[in-house]
């Protein structure tokens, strides 16, 4: 985060580069104790390994793993949209895209047994138009089916359940504490 270390696998990028992710270094360390967005940050296991990585959700989200030994830091997942995701656990991904265009969407976003993201492991779009409400469920942006209101409260209800109880996010100090202060 210091722009210490390059971004392996992408070419000569650091963290300042990262679109709408790179809050200066001395601006987080500035408002450490800020636990207002942009300054939350994750640190849990997000990937299912049993070790915690680095989560930033500031306008864009990206996952990070740094292994010792490593010449820098790996990119396990990025999204540069601007919905409101949040992190369910690890390799649970929600994207939330409130109403827009009077449709309502959300997205699930798995790590699969081969470690490689779903994209589109259950996709929803509520459509709340009085004159053309619609309820689609697929598992893909671009085939769907209109399930109508009763199957969408059943398909929809456990997805929603586990919405509720994203991982929290922290704040810098609570991460990194007396780290910060050293450097």
């Amino acid at each position: 985060m210091k722009n210490e270390m390059p971004i392996l696998e992408w070419e000569k990028q650091y963290y300042k580069d990262l679109w709408r992710a790179g809050i200066e270094f001395e601006d987080l360390l500035e408002r450490k104790n800020d636990d207002s967005f942009p300054y939350l940050i994750y640190y849990d296991d997000l990937d299912g390994d049993g070790k915690p990585e680095l989560g930033i959700n500031q306008g864009c989200l990206y996952l990070f793993d740094y292994e010792i030994g490593d010449k820098g830091v790996h990119v396990l997942y990025y999204q540069e949209s601007c919905y409101l995701g949040s992190i369910l656990g690890a390799g649970q991904i929600w994207y939330h895209d409130g109403l827009h265009a009077d449709v309502i969407r959300d997205r699930y976003v798995v790590l699969n047994k081969d470690n490689e993201w779903e994209e589109c492991a259950l996709n929803l779009e509520h459509g709340i138009n009085p004159l053309q409400e619609y309820f689609l469920v697929g598992t893909s942006r671009y085939e769907q089916t209109d399930v109508g209101e009763k199957n969408w409260n059943e398909i929809t209800k456990p997805f929603f359940e586990a919405a509720e109880h994203e991982l929290p996010q922290k704040t810098f100090a609570e991460v990194f504490g007396e780290m910060l202060e050293r450097s």
